[in-house]
């Protein structure tokens, strides 16, 4: 399961006013992108399903495209790209004679079952919560196109949700770089932009991707050499100043992984986005009035998706990611770096500052010889109250691929609301919205089943 494709059980938790619903969930993001060991290959086949660079794939899926984290996508495009080239080169063919085109995808459904919702009704759904569809096109050894589509499951104002199950494309990008010949690279397209990690094996989505996740149309140049990354990049962003320069919005990031042993590996890296207002989970925050629904959601003419903010709201992002055999942890803390303007959010009275945290840890085994994976986490947030996130979430999960090229996972989360006495109210141009705090908490179990090719 990956995370980051991105359908969702929202037709349950909108109905429910959850927290779950501001970014959907979906496949899981695997713990590392997994680039395959090439042993043999077919150098005249030109369209495939992935990893083209393999004869067989990995039994529990990890190293095919749709399951590869969706963060710094266009950078695991290239390095899976060079792998590749070399294994071409080994057979006197190459990229440069024609082009390779991989197709990748995932469906997988899911059943919840949401108890003490905040007070409210207990709740169950059974939903198609992924089908995904990508194709990476390698057109030449400097060249590459990827594209992602996927559907909507969220349920339509009146009517069937089925009827409502509309396609769109969630990424599309071009990349030009070979890393052979230069460690810098560019993508321009529809992208995750490079702020945050989001490292998870979690069916349901950590606070801080709810927080801090930014998909746009954006221009990045990056760099790569011997395991230290690094990125650049400018995007217009949603604030209704945005069309004054094609620069009004961007941000950088960096990272390094060391592989201390050949059984430890240890990655540290973080960056900065000049307006975390971008963000998913601040656009969309699952909820309709008088709650906040987010800022490209009020349902007001005069906003046109474009929300006029008083000023920016700056971010920041620090995130490690520690791997020891079976054993893998991780953490991530994002914040913004200024306060809201008391006009677009605040909580408790004041300009709101939100920031979140989340700790994971997994351990790998194999059950009747199936692999398998246990895990728990713990997510925190601050002053998020106005984005319908709650202050803690508690998280164990069991997963296991027991046919190849499937996942199986269940999942128990227990989240708590912010106190009776917090009070967020947010755009008051256009409201104001206001979120209050019930102090109660809500228990969700969710199983899926998953298939990749």
């Amino acid at each position: 399961m990956k995370k980051i494709a991105y359908c969702s059980v929202s037709a349950l938790v909108l109905t429910s006013q959850s927290v779950l619903a501001n970014v959907p969930t979906g496949a899981t993001a695997m713990s590392q992108n997994s680039v395959p060991t090439p042993y043999s290959f077919m150098p005249y086949i030109t369209v495939s399903t992935s990893p083209y660079a393999s004869m067989q794939t990995a039994y529990d899926a990890s190293d095919i495209w749709s399951q590869q984290s969706t963060m710094n996508e266009d950078l695991y495009i290239l390095l899976y790209k060079q792998q590749l080239q070399h294994s071409l080169q080994k057979a006197n063919v190459s990229l440069e004679n024609r082009p390779i085109v991989e197709i990748s995808g995932a469906i997988e459904g899911s059943a919840i079952q949401i108890f003490n919702n905040f007070g409210g009704n207990q709740s169950g759904d059974i939903n198609l919560s992924t089908a995904e569809l990508d194709i990476n096109a390698m057109a030449s050894a400097w060249a590459n196109a990827f594209m992602s589509f996927e559907y909507d499951s969220s349920p339509p104002q009146t009517g069937s949700r089925v009827t409502n199950s509309r396609l769109y494309l969630s990424r599309g990008f071009a990349t030009i770089g070979d890393l052979d010949y230069s460690p810098f690279y560019f993508t321009i397209g529809q992208v995750y932009l490079p702020f945050g990690r989001y490292w998870s094996n979690m069916i349901t989505t950590p606070l801080t991707t709810s927080l801090g996740r930014v998909n746009d149309r954006a221009a990045i140049l990056g760099y790569y050499y011997r395991n230290f990354y690094a990125q650049a990049y400018a995007y217009p962003g949603v604030d209704e100043n945005a069309t004054d320069t094609v620069f009004h919005a961007g941000g950088g990031n960096v990272g390094y992984k060391i592989n201390l042993t050949p059984d430890i590996n240890w990655t540290l890296g973080g960056g900065f986005i000049s307006d975390m207002t971008d963000s998913q989970g601040m656009n969309n925050t699952g909820v309709t009035a008088p709650k906040f629904p987010g800022f490209t959601d009020i349902d007001n003419p005069e906003i046109s998706n474009s929300y006029p903010f008083v000023h920016t709201v700056p971010g920041a992002d620090i995130h490690s990611e520690f791997s020891f055999k079976r054993l893998s942890a991780a953490a991530e803390y994002i914040t913004t770096t200024r306060k809201f303007a008391d006009q677009d959010m605040t909580f408790n009275g004041e300009g709101a500052e939100p920031k979140a945290a989340h700790f994971e840890v997994s351990y790998s085994f194999p059950f009747y010889t199936k692999p398998s994976m246990v895990g728990v986490s713990y997510g925190h947030t601050w002053q998020a109250l106005a984005l319908n996130l709650p202050v803690d979430s508690y998280d164990a999960y069991v997963r296991t691929s027991w046919w190849k090229n499937t996942i199986e996972a269940i999942e128990y989360r227990h989240d708590n609301d912010y106190g009776t006495n917090d009070v967020a109210e947010s755009a008051e141009e256009f409201g104001p919205f206001t979120n209050v705090g019930t102090g109660k908490g809500r228990d969700l179990v969710i199983a899926q089943l998953g298939v990749y090719f």
